[in-house]
């Protein structure tokens, strides 16, 4: 795809404010216990609980615009596999944002509940929870696919420096430990989407810095004529 450097600068900034806001929600967010009760009893004890889930939901979206910079600075010539990476990862992040979409609207109205005393919200947030655990254990699983093709179109990438390739690979491999080894509702389980997050702040940090040089050098050649 024909290289917009405006544009790459723009999805750069907007994935690293996304990764920010995200980064930020999850650092604010507190640990839940197992007990669908007292999670209820955390929730309803936390003020900013609905705010922290708004954060990552715009983070997400800010994420899931900006991963597609990647598609401006490509140079490996594997245009069609690097967008259905890219899609892949997308939908990812979209079935995890679901559960963190639950927990901002559904589960702040059901910890209200759970605060005025109604034990009845027990049961129904538990089957709730259980189902949006389960989006985001899939939406974890799709991050895993997408980073591990990803991998591969940077290690084809001669413009591209090797170790942004390991990133990838190792969002894929922390990503399925965090699927196979910790509870869907574990800080562990979000180890894919952590460190896709990572390949993510380095791809945009990458583009920046191209974007200042070529200005740079720009500037160096016109002189030297």
């Amino acid at each position: 795809m024909r290289h917009s450097p405006a544009l790459a600068r723009t999805l750069a900034i907007v994935l690293l404010t996304g990764i920010a806001l995200l980064g930020l929600g999850a650092v604010m967010h507190p640990m839940l216990p197992s007990d669908p009760e007292a999670q209820l009893g955390v929730m309803a004890a936390t003020p900013y609980w609905r705010s922290i889930h708004v954060l990552m939901i715009a983070g997400s979206g800010l994420i899931i615009g900006g991963i597609w910079l990647r598609l401006y600075v490509d140079q490996s010539g594997l245009v069609t596999l690097l967008v259905v990476a890219l899609a892949i990862v997308a939908v990812g992040l979209a079935f995890n944002a679901s559960n963190v979409e639950f927990m901002a609207h559904s589960g702040t109205a059901d910890a209200a509940r759970f605060a005025a005393g109604d034990m009845s919200v027990v049961p129904e947030f538990a089957v709730r929870h259980t189902g949006a655990l389960g989006a985001a254990r899939l939406g974890n699983a799709l991050v895993v696919l997408g980073c591990v093709l990803l991998g591969w179109v940077e290690w084809r990438d001669p413009g591209r420096p090797v170790w942004i390739a390991g990133l990838a690979w190792l969002a894929s491999v922390g990503g399925i430990v965090g699927v196979i080894a910790f509870d869907a509702g574990s800080r562990g389980a979000l180890a894919g989407v952590a460190l896709m997050s990572v390949w993510a702040a380095a791809t945009a940090l990458l583009a920046l810095v191209a974007g200042s040089a070529r200005p740079l050098a720009a500037t160096s050649a016109a002189r030297g004529h």
